[in-house]
């Protein structure tokens, strides 16, 4: 041991200079996996803030009972559940008010939640008792709005409907709720101030209110549409593996303790005709809940009538007509008609009816006859009103909704087959479901319909007051009745095809008991998850979405990999240097009988020391490694942009530690085995004269110059062929660029080994620098397998830097084209409350209707900065964000719908496609429309970042999702587009996404100029065209409190995260780079070394020291600048295609600085060379030659 201390210290300098190199190495690995660590472990810490002790979650798209909460506390206590915190949680827009009310900033997106004092209790939060018509906002909401304590504020709220919007009883106008506000409370924007049940680390725009005057305010008392349940085992027993089983508890106790309200479900009882009217709150019953009712009829073997009843708007006859009626579908016996013998649990009481051969009167009925799809009956009150005829046409006008939510009023001709006593269930309003604004109505004058209405046509005034008379006497009554399949036919929707079904009562029941077993079976039977009230365990969930997210260890491992090369080829080369410095000393305890295997196990264990020693100091050096990225990622300056929010912060634990320290020894062991190996196998007296000049061509080298030069020429058309191929196309752009770039390196190098075997060893002659560069370049070609070596190492390190730099994408200087990542569209709109459609809206309507058509403006009206613009609307389903701006992986992406005027027009470019057909591959968005043959599976397309990196989806896989029905489908990956705007969502059809999401409207909207004549300066908001634009679609649509920005400023949102990690990739690889270029002047400190006795001999016959310094300074240059031209042009050759393609934004300044501190680099690192040939001896030199 003292020996071995005395080793070190003698050797200090240099043993310094490798604890320095592993130093950098560790700091480098043991760095990255700290990053890691933080990064995870920041996430965690941010799920857990922001959910205090909200565990697991309810959250409906539909509205169940306040009360609800209390009944599971009672059934799930036992289970460890023993608080339930019952809100509402609705999206809205805010504007601050100045002193003369008017709107100033606006904040659209912004999560409007109710809550009590059951809410603060989950973040241990005092309650807010006293601030009724005040709000309490967080930070970033009131910094987006400019606001603060004290300021007035108005919210915007979309109402909720009894009805879907796009039904014909859905409300189209007056869906907006204001509420002017003052703000009492700022929250910081941790805890409750951040809560939100979406996995992002992004900070949301909040805004609470009480409980009950939301309630009030969206006419929902007493109704929420969240649950969030405390889980005290998740806090005292640390663990979240058992969350789903958790879960499922609550979702049995929740399938216990609903009702029929938590359904949107009521019984209407009619105990005079002994049956009972099931109907919905939402006027069309849900078919999952219409056909469990059909299942729970025949187990209980009840008597049903499933109806379905409409409005007419006239039912008219040749001679007279009658506005405003209601026309029943009723049951049939046969699937083509409807029964008069017994249908609606009782038989209509015909008086006349058309048989296929006679007329005939009530006392000559048959017992089986049955009404066709075609015919009508009339009750006896509209025959006479209509002095109508049997086996007369009868025609209906009544307003038509297609899949849009368009009305159109539309007429069918019916041929009059029968006439109905004014008795029973002729005379039976309860065949017409209750209905706000309508069936509470005192008069048909005080209708308020959602629908348009013409209050001229009503009869009201006597003696023509017919109209109102029958309102007053029969109410909703039905004047008319059809065929069950001819009303579906005409009338269902995706929401429904019944708007009642009424049920008899069991013979041997009271009719209250009935109702009672019957509603017994039905909440048994309907599971909640089928109607997706499911309770998920959202903090489990929002953990478990960490790990699948970025990996930034791996992230910066891959960053630092040439810093860590570089570091490692250091290492090698300064113990290579430093046991040649001792070959002497090698040598005589080899010549003095000391084995090989002893003086390796020497110099074995010295390096372990310089090794152990060096990784120790590298983990403190780790730490401020990463404290320094984390700043960086914390940094609006740096890379703040690639995380949202400054959330990061150091987390060290001591396994990482362990990890980095051995990982990091390892590697350095490796490299010096590998020194210490090839050093071992020197003669002694080369150890002994420290001769180690003997190194020959590497094998790949020796061949011949006609060999070079083929390689050369087949290397370089190879490259030229395949980057051909990537412009036009034809093979996939990173092929291109890797296939490509590796091909034109290999050519460059072979290229300079070809040129330098066909020089002649001439005579150089003459004075000045020109014959000492000459001198300088032979020299560099003495020990080929090393210079060549080091020019490719710097090649291959400037390709790489240089490129990234390449890749850098500013989407403002896009040309606005169909096959780009823009889609040739200047603007992207997206509503917070959705817009319903009006006519017009499925095809290419103009930004006018986008505007004007929900403010009653005339489109004549439109002003000069709309013409020659048009829209295309999508169906919006907002959910977790997809795009690489969310470091979690999202549990239920955001779908978009398109509609088939965009699948038509298509767009946008695609890097890969299940096309099949001519057509399908000239517009990859018909395979939309493709059926697929797995069952619930739907065809989607994606952005390549959305896939690659977030889903880790290839073409052709699936992604689950589960729909509005509590059903999983399955997404079909039919296209990938490439840096598209559509990298936060999944893109589907419209007519799958109708089938399998309930979202009324459209919320998200491109903006195209129909002329072409955006120019690049339009996609800066920047542009006065642009801004006036966009400024008048959110002034005219500011209650849909739309968000209107550029394609081009979308992209770029998108591309922050992409430019960010190619910049630190760029800057940490410049820093390998650099410390590459020491490296290689520590090689040429090697060729120094070995030429001694060279260089004091041309001192010797009149070289001057500066000429010999200069000569040595150009050896090193000359490796250098060949090592950086070549991997320079070999990069920007390569980025060619993609620059083509996608365009790029070299950011030329950046990169000159990069290759600048390169090359200054290098030229201190010869500096050592120089000093050495300046100071060495001449007489001693002299004689060990």
């Amino acid at each position: 041991m003292p020996m071995l201390w005395q080793s070190l210290c003698y050797h200090w300098k240099i043993n310094l200079a490798v604890i320095m190199g592993i130093m950098i190495a560790t700091a480098v690995l043991a760095g990255a996996f700290l990053v890691g660590d933080s990064v995870h472990e920041s996430l965690r810490d941010l799920t857990l803030d922001r959910l205090g002790d909200c565990d697991i979650s309810l959250v409906s798209g539909r509205w169940f009972r306040e009360d609800l909460g209390e009944e599971l506390v009672i059934s799930s206590r036992s289970h460890g559940f023993t608080h339930f915190a019952p809100i509402i949680l609705v999206r809205g827009s805010v504007a601050t008010l100045n002193t003369n009310g008017q709107e100033t900033d606006v904040a659209g997106d912004v999560s409007i939640i109710g809550v009590d004092e059951r809410f603060w209790k989950l973040f241990e939060e005092p309650s807010r008792s006293d601030w009724s018509r005040s709000a309490i906002i967080n930070r970033p909401l009131a910094e987006q709005i400019h606001a603060k304590t004290g300021d007035r504020v108005l919210l915007r709220l979309e109402k909720p409907t009894n009805a879907p919007r796009e039904t014909l009883l859905g409300q189209r106008d007056d869906i907006i709720t204001q509420l002017p506000l003052n703000i009492s409370e700022v929250l910081e924007p941790s805890g409750v101030g951040r809560f939100g049940l979406q996995a992002s680390q992004q900070l949301p725009y909040n805004l609470f209110l009480p409980l009950q005057q939301l309630q009030e305010s969206l006419q929902r008392t007493q109704r929420v549409n969240v649950i969030l349940a405390q889980d005290t085992r998740f806090e005292h027993e640390h663990q979240t593996t058992d969350g789903q089983h958790r879960a499922e508890l609550l979702n049995n106790n929740l399938n216990e303790s609903w009702q029929l309200e938590d359904l949107g479900l009521r019984i209407a009882s009619y105990p005079d005709r002994d049956y009972f009217s099931l109907e919905s709150e939402f006027s069309l019953i849900e078919p999952t809940l219409s056909e469990a009712v059909i299942d729970i009829t025949e187990t209980l073997k009840l008597p049903r009538a499933p109806t379905l009843t409409y409005l007419a708007n006239r039912i008219s006859t040749s001679k007279r007509s009658i506005p405003y009626s209601t026309v029943s579908a009723l049951p049939a016996t046969t699937d083509s008609s409807l029964s008069v013998s017994a249908p609606a649990l009782g038989p209509l009481p015909l008086t006349t009816v058309l048989s296929p051969n006679r007329l005939r009167d009530r006392e000559d009925l048959p017992s089986d006859l049955s009404i066709m799809e075609g015919d009508l009956l009339l009750n006896q009150w509209a025959f006479d009103d209509l002095q109508a005829e049997v086996g007369s046409p009868v025609t209906l006008e009544y307003f038509e909704t297609d899949a849009q939510g368009n009305l159109e009023e539309t007429t069918k001709q019916f041929i009059l087959r029968g006439v109905v006593e004014m008795k029973g269930v002729g005379v039976d309003p309860g065949l017409t479901p209750e209905f706000p604004g309508i069936t509470d109505a005192k008069t048909l004058f005080d209708w308020d319909p959602p629908f348009p209405f013409d209050f001229s046509r009503v009869r009201r005034t006597p003696p023509n007051d017919q109209d109102e008379r029958y309102w007053k006497e029969y109410r909703a009554t039905p004047k008319a009745f059809v065929s069950l399949k001819t009303g579906q036919r005409l009338w269902s929707s995706r929401f429904g095809n019944l708007s009642s079904i009424r049920v008899g009562k069991d013979p041997d029941k009271t009719l209250t008991a009935t109702i009672e077993s019957f509603k017994q079976t039905l909440l048994s039977q309907v599971s909640p998850g089928q109607l997706g009230m499911t309770f998920r365990p959202i903090k489990q969930d929002g953990i478990k979405a960490i790990s699948g997210s970025t990996n930034f260890s791996t992230l910066f491992l891959g960053f630092s990999f040439f810093l860590i090369c570089s570091a490692c080829l250091l290492i090698g080369l300064l113990f290579r240097l430093g046991t040649e410095r001792r070959g002497p000393e090698v040598g005589i305890l080899l010549a003095t009988g000391f084995t090989a295997g002893k003086v390796r196990q020497y110099l074995f264990l010295e390096g372990l020391v310089i090794i152990g020693f060096g990784a120790l100091i590298g983990l403190l050096a780790a730490i401020g490694y990463a404290s320094l990225i984390l700043a960086g990622l914390r940094s609006p300056q740096w890379w703040l942009p690639a995380v949202g929010s400054p959330f990061v912060h150091l987390h060290i634990k001591s396994i990482t530690l362990i990890i980095g320290y051995g990982t990091s020894v390892l590697v350095a062991f490796l490299t010096i085995a590998w020194v210490i190996y090839q050093f071992n196998k020197m003669p002694i007296l080369s150890l002994l004269t420290r001769r180690f000049a003997n190194e020959t061509y590497p094998q790949s080298m020796k061949r011949t110059p006609i060999r070079r030069l083929s390689l050369f020429l087949l290397s370089s058309l190879s490259a030229i062929t395949l980057l051909l191929l990537g412009i036009f196309q034809l093979v996939g752009a990173q092929l291109a660029f890797f296939g490509g770039g590796a091909l034109l390196l290999t050519a460059g190098i072979t290229g300079l080994h070809y040129q330098h075997g066909k020089l002649k060893e001439t005579l150089i002659t003459g004075e000045g620098s020109r014959s000492i560069i000459r001198l300088a370049a032979r020299n560099g070609r003495r020990h080929p397998g090393r210079s060549l070596l080091v020019i490719g190492l710097i090649s291959s390190a400037t390709f790489l830097v240089v490129a990234i730099s390449t890749f850098h994408r500013d989407p403002r200087q896009e040309q606005p084209r169909k096959n780009s990542g823009n889609g040739g569209f200047l603007l992207i709109a997206k509503a917070t409350v959705p817009l319903v459609s009006e006519k017009h809206m499925d095809s290419s309507s103009t930004v006018s209707w986008l505007i004007h058509s929900h403010n009653n403006t005339p489109s004549e009206t439109v002003t000069s900065p709309l013409n020659h613009f048009q829209s295309f609307a999508f169906r919006y389903r907002p959910s977790d964000d997809a795009s690489c701006l969310n470091l979690f992986v999202p549990q239920q992406p955001t779908l978009l719908g398109a509609t088939p005027s965009f699948i038509k027009r298509g767009g946008f470019r695609f890097t890969d496609t299940l096309a099949v057909t001519k057509a399908e591959k000239d517009n990859p968005w018909l395979l939309l429309d493709q059926t697929e043959q797995e069952a619930n599976t739907i065809p989607v397309m994606g952005d390549l970042n959305t896939l690659m990196w977030t889903y880790h989806k290839k073409i052709g896989e699936t992604i689950d999702v589960m729909n509005d029905h509590g059903e999983i489908i399955h997404l079909k990956i039919k296209g990938i587009l490439q840096d598209s705007i559509f990298q936060s969502a999944l893109v589907l059809s419209e007519n799958q996404f109708l089938k399998h999401f309930s979202s009324s409207g459209y919320g998200y909207f491109l903006i195209e100029d129909t002329q072409q004549t955006a120019r690049i300066e339009s996609f800066s908001t920047k542009d006065p065209r642009t801004r006036s634009l966009s400024q008048h679609i959110e002034t005219q649509t500011i209650d849909h409190g739309l968000d209107v920005k550029t394609t081009a400023d979308q992209l770029r949102e998108y591309l922050t995260v992409q430019n960010t990690y190619l910049s630190t990739f760029q800057a940490l690889g410049g820093l390998g780079l650099i410390l590459g270029v020491l490296g290689s002047g520590i090689a040429i400190l090697r060729n120094v070394l070995d030429r001694t006795g060279e260089l004091a001999l041309m001192r010797a016959l009149g070289f001057s020291q500066p000429t010999l310094g200069w000569m040595v300074m150009m050896e090193n240059t000359l490796i250098l600048i060949w090592g950086l031209a070549i991997g320079t042009v070999a990069a920007l050759s390569a980025i060619v295609p993609n620059a083509i393609l996608t365009g790029s934004d070299v950011h030329w300044t950046s990169l000159a600085i990069t290759l600048g501190l390169v090359l200054i680099s290098g030229v201190i690192s010869g500096l050592a060379g120089l000093f050495v040939a300046l100071k060495t001896p001449l007489l001693p030199a002299l004689r060990a030659e």
